[in-house]
């Protein structure tokens, strides 16, 4: 297990994890529904840009690019290239052209195979410095404070800088026309070094420069045709750092990572690209520049509630010397909606659960509320509070808890409340058990916590696209030469006796060729139950339609049910698409259609415990004949998915349950995103997981790791996850007499234990 720092508070112990959610989201309103106006700063999208199907000539704006007789260059011009630093050769050739690089929550896909900047110097490949202008100084005017975000795409970086050059204050005025003057001010925050994996912050004032501290970067970015999200968040201000003071202050991020902290003299100027190279040619896109600046404007209190997040419950601790108890620890984003309040109080609320009826607030009756309400004077931007409940009466009972926080504003009281939560003893106690490391200091903790817990049952699950037989049931592989689909399943077999996982779900597998090979192994027939989709059409020219099957191990798992519904509009309907595919599939021509999808169950008891959960395997849309609309027929297949298992229509929906497979989506992607929206996928929660850069797919290939696209999901409210596991071992196949890869996917591994109510 993994250890973690822990601390002992008198008789409690602190978990600092957040508690999973499992209902509605937070509820806000007035106590007496009246509207309250209030000043309010919101953040508005002042400036957007991102280069679709544009080239240099349509892109360039502002003054004439001309050069002056004083040799110097307009610096308002978008996208022209014309401002070269002393001692660089111009660049022989600058184009700019683009697809869209599609922004996916706050990452970019890597779907596009073209530049927005292609910067080229055939002749000398001392490449050049520059800037160019990306967001002109008419937009900067005034601001307090903004956001500029933005997508770096580079193809084989070696070396240099590419980022922003910020507060730019070099400028010489000339008949109301702004010239560069050169490269003494202005403050750089962005991408340097091989392959971007190293960032950098410095600030150049009257030609001197300061470097800035920068972060490592947890991200790790592939070799070439780099994909990364970036923004900066700039604060006027007075501030003062190593002695030097500043005017502005400077946040840098990484993909949501903050990786720099750095200062600035203000200048409202322009905001360029600035590139530095000295080794190679780049093709590079910046791309999806957005500029946000938080700007006042007058709204009711109850919309800025709706529309606010501001509180969460951020962990819990668990008494477990001298009586149980609780103890909830919350933290509340300081707001427009505190900035007008003449009182801010936070504290916990709890009802028993078999009392609770789908709602709870400070008004329901029976509820217990935290010994300690907190008015708030804390002037930080986060404010920390501990909310206690020291009732020994609570030890063995279950509950469904959420914060508040009340606001008193212009007479009038308001509250906001996080979503509601399982909370108990037990429930932290179990916590603390999975991640702390059992040693002489924490024996006596871990004792302690073990009796709060009481049996915890953990099961190992797995799930394996296991590759229907190609033509001839042969394929052809880089790695082994010619296999066929005995061979793989003689390894497939293998890694399941070895590995013994307690549950697996496979995908796309043919269920008249490859499902027989699994039965008739006696020792799997032995260990593990085995259910299936029942219906293929693989080999009998139908619809191209795979099968599912899902093990399990008859000594430990009762069946209790299981079926199978198909991820379309008619999920009863064998066979059934959604309208977009069917249309696809119906046009002049089309060889690579999509397959009908479906979601294969089963809900398992387990024998000592006597806990139930439902397993879900499925395989989502892929075609790769039509990239927008595998994505919106996959992203229909998610959402399916997710309101089959909420609306009961599978099983019993307060049950715990896993979702795993082959689901044609990284991570980030809509179709994942949605997914989401119940669950967890455990290779961000375990303690344990696979390397970030250790992809699913390796297409027999030697030292090749694909996209990462097989995933285990858990309901968020059910789980402790304890390992992840990417399985890249080969398998004994008999006829071959050596060990191969049993699929073009790896198998992935999960260790999960069940959490108490």
């Amino acid at each position: 297990m993994k250890k973690i720092s822990f601390r002992l508070l008198s008789c409690l112990l602190t978990v600092f994890t957040l508690l999973p959610v499992f209902s509605a989201a937070a509820q806000s309103a007035s106590a007496n529904g009246d509207e309250v106006m209030i000043d309010v700063y919101q953040e508005h999208e002042i400036f957007y840009e991102d280069h679709v199907g544009e080239n240099l000539a349509s892109l360039t704006a502002g003054n004439d690019t001309v050069h002056t007789s004083n040799g110097k260059t307009p610096i308002n011009n978008l996208y022209d290239l014309k401002i070269v630093g002393s001692g660089y050769t111009p660049f022989t050739t600058f184009e700019t052209s683009s697809k869209n690089l599609k922004l996916l929550g706050n990452h970019a896909s890597e779907n596009t195979s073209k530049n927005v900047f292609t910067l080229d110097n055939i002749d000398d490949r001392t490449a050049g410095k520059g800037m160019v202008t990306v967001i002109p100084e008419s937009y900067m005017k005034d601001l307090e404070e903004f956001t500029i975000s933005w997508i770096n795409r580079v193809h084989k970086p070696k070396s240099g800088y590419i980022g922003l050059a910020l507060f730019y204050d070099n400028m010489e005025t000339v008949d109301g026309v702004d010239y560069f003057n050169g490269y003494d001010n202005y403050t750089y925050t962005g991408f340097t070094g091989n392959m971007m994996n190293s960032y950098a912050a410095y600030s150049i004032y009257d030609g001197k420069k300061v470097s800035f501290a920068t972060e490592s970067m947890n991200t790790t970015h592939p070799e070439q045709n780099t994909s990364i999200y970036a923004s900066v968040t700039c604060i006027k201000g007075d501030y003062e750092y190593n002695g030097v003071k500043y005017t502005a202050k400077i946040l840098s991020y990484v993909d949501d990572q903050l990786v720099s902290t750095s200062y600035a003299q203000w200048a409202d100027a322009p905001v360029m690209f600035l590139y530095e190279n000295d080794s190679n040619r780049w093709c590079v896109q910046f791309t999806n520049v957005k500029l946000k600046a938080k700007l006042p404007e007058k709204i009711s209190v109850n919309t800025m509630l709706e529309s606010s997040d501001p509180l969460v419950i951020s962990g819990t601790s668990v008494r477990y010397e001298g009586g149980a108890g609780l103890r909830f620890y919350t933290e509340l984003n300081k707001d427009s909606l505190y900035d007008n309040a003449t009182a801010v109080e936070t504290g916990v609320i709890m009802i028993e659960s078999d009392q609770y009826k789908g709602e709870l607030n400070v008004d329901t009756e029976g509820i217990l509320k935290s010994e300690n309400p907190c008015e708030l004077q804390n002037t930080d931007l986060i404010i920390e509070t501990t909310h206690d409940f020291l009732d020994p009466s609570i030890a063995g009972k279950s509950f469904i808890a959420r914060a508040y926080v009340k606001y008193d504003i212009q007479g009038k009281t308001f509250y906001d409340y996080t979503a509601v939560e399982k909370a108990s003893c037990a429930r932290t106690a179990a916590k603390v058990v999975n991640k702390i490391e059992n040693s002489a200091e924490t024996a006596v903790m871990i004792d302690a916590c073990s009796k709060l817990a009481g049996p915890l049952t953990a099961i190992d699950m797995m799930t394996l696209n296991i590759l229907v037989p190609g033509t001839g049931s042969e394929k052809d592989t880089e790695r082994y030469g010619t296999l066929n689909y005995e061979q793989r399943m003689e390894s497939a077999i293998h890694m399941i006796k070895e590995l013994s996982p307690d549950v697996l779900g496979v995908q796309e597998l043919s269920t008249g060729l490859q499902l027989p090979l699994l039965r008739a192994d006696a020792d799997l027939s032995e260990r593990y139950g085995i259910v299936d989709s029942a219906d293929d059409t693989l080999q009998s020219g139908g619809s191209g339609e795979e099968g599912l099957c899902i093990l399990y191990k008859k000594d430990r798992f009762e069946l209790i049910s299981t079926g199978v519904k198909y991820l379309s509009d008619t999920p009863d309907v064998k066979h059934s698409l959604f309208a977009e595919a069917a249309a696809y599939n119906a046009g002049e021509g089309v060889t690579a259609k999509f397959y009908p999808r479906k979601v294969l169950y089963a809900v398992l008891r387990e024998k000592h415990t006597q806990q139930e959960f439902a397993f879900c395997v499925t395989h989502l849309a892929y075609t790769a004949s039509d990239t927008d609309l595998d994505q919106t027929v996959r992203n229909k297949q998610a959402a399916k998915l997710i309101e089959l298992i909420e609306s009961g229509a599978l099983f019993d929906a307060s049950i715990p349950y896993a979702i795993v497979g082959d689901m044609n989506a990284k991570p980030n992607t809509e179709a994942y995103n949605l997914l989401l929206k119940t669950t967890e996928d455990i290779r961000y929660v375990a303690d344990q997981a696979a390397s970030a850069t250790q992809g699913t797919i390796h297409n027999f290939k030697a030292n090749y790791s694909g996209s990462s696209i097989d995933h285990i999901f858990i309901s968020q409210a059910d789980f402790y996850a304890n390992l992840h596991e990417i399985v890249t071992k080969e398998y004994f196949s008999a006829s071959l007499g050596k060990k191969i890869l049993p699929s073009d996917h790896y198998a992935v591994m999960g260790r999960v234990t069940f959490l108490p109510d």
